[in-house]
């Protein structure tokens, strides 16, 4: 509807939200061109709120294609939001910038940004962005050894989730809370959590939920004593990355891949998988697995 219609904002916010849905899907030069061609239509407009959002974009798709510059798009779109009080496109960025750096390796910056984007949603009372942070603040105190805070606040999430309250980043607490247990010794339990954290990531169907919950539930299933269940989603895995799928901010469950794919006797064929992916410190954790 906006294809030939004048510059906008209506036009640079549908291109936008294109190259949202395009870096979700998977597909990065589709997502790189829509932000790109929002970018350059906020510009033209003197749109703040419009720059910080395709500066975020833009900058996040570049670095899932292995440019770490990317970062630097994304802290020019929060200082123009911030200076513009563009709440909306701010909290986005905001949780941008942790995706970025959690693909870059950096777990405590991830982490920081995840916190300042937390603190945000809470100053401007955003119920819906406050939840939103609940659910991704979990993996962040996994990953950083918090391992008391990441369970309770795991048990209070998917609480309210099975209550009746779903939420889009359920899988990825589901699966969390299976590797704390695995590790604590309960394997029902974490058994129970991986099936579940599969069901709500295929369900879901992008990218960045079902590549995410694939390695972790081989993992969980092959540590509980179950390798015969850790084969299939390993050699999903295996194959999609042969067909060169994009996982996104997925990488980062990769060092459980390769410990799982060891046990199981795929190494040798993820580390082949892996030879076009852009280069990040989890691809490099599989390949020291070899």
């Amino acid at each position: 509807m906006v294809a030939d219609a004048p510059p906008s904002r209506s036009r640079a916010w549908v291109l936008m939200r294109l190259a949202s849905r395009a870096s979700i899907a998977g597909d990065n030069p589709a997502a790189l061109e829509f932000a790109s061609e929002g970018r350059e239509l906020a510009e033209e407009l003197a749109w703040d709120e419009g720059l910080c959002d395709s500066l975020s974009l833009l900058g996040l798709v570049r670095v899932y294609l292995g440019d770490q510059d990317g970062l630097e798009d994304i802290n020019r779109g929060i200082a123009i939001g911030r200076e513009a009080g563009a709440y909306g496109p701010l909290l986005r960025a905001y949780n941008t910038k942790a995706v970025a750096y959690q693909i870059l390796g950096d777990v405590n910056a991830g982490y920081e940004a995840r916190r300042e984007g937390a603190q945000l949603a809470e100053q401007i009372d955003s119920q819906l962005q406050m939840r939103w942070f609940e659910g991704v603040m979990i993996d962040h105190h996994y990953r950083r050894g918090d391992w008391d805070d990441a369970q309770r606040m795991a048990d209070e999430f998917l609480g309210e989730v099975e209550a009746g309250s779903p939420h889009y980043n359920a899988f990825q607490d589901w699966i969390v809370r299976a590797l704390m247990r695995l590790a604590r010794g309960d394997d029902a339990g974490a058994v129970r959590d991986a099936e579940r954290a599969l069901e709500l990531g295929r369900a879901l169907a992008d990218p960045q939920a079902v590549y995410f919950v694939l390695p972790a539930c081989a993992y969980v299933f092959a540590r509980a004593g179950e390798p015969g269940r850790a084969t299939p989603p390993a050699r999903e895995l295996i194959d999609a990355l042969e067909r060169g799928v994009d996982v996104q901010f997925a990488v980062i469950n990769f060092p459980l891949f390769a410990a799982v794919a060891r046990d199981l006797g795929l190494l040798d064929e993820v580390v082949d998988a892996l030879a076009g992916s852009p280069e990040t410190p989890w691809i490099e954790v599989v390949r020291r697995y070899g």
